[in-house]
């Protein structure tokens, strides 16, 4: 996943791509939920300011709706608490794969 941000206070617009995806499936499943909940706050408090028929509530809506799609599509497996420790200790005995 990526973020991409456009700056147009340059003298010329200028974009910055930015690659926030963690090596490890349960962070990459908490940055998605941190990023849903965030998205749905947004367009919370953009519906309540401005009222659910207008252009900004929509596209906030859609951005809610692009997050959950992505989400669903991605099925981030369930990872078992071995797997999770295997992760952050590859250097315990319980981690290693050996070729015999």
């Amino acid at each position: 996943m990526s973020i991409t941000r456009i700056f147009p206070q340059a003298s010329t617009a200028t974009t910055n791509t930015i690659d926030v995806t963690p090596q490890r499936p349960l962070a990459r499943r908490r940055l998605v939920d941190s990023e849903l909940r965030a998205s749905r706050e947004h367009a919370r408090r953009l519906t309540a300011l401005y009222g659910p028929c207008t252009p900004a509530t929509a596209a906030a809506w859609d951005a809610v709706e692009e997050i959950l799609a992505m989400k669903a599509d991605r099925r981030i497996e369930q990872v078992t608490a071995f797997q999770i420790y295997c992760q952050e200790n590859p250097d315990a005995p319980e981690a290693r794969i050996y070729d015999v």
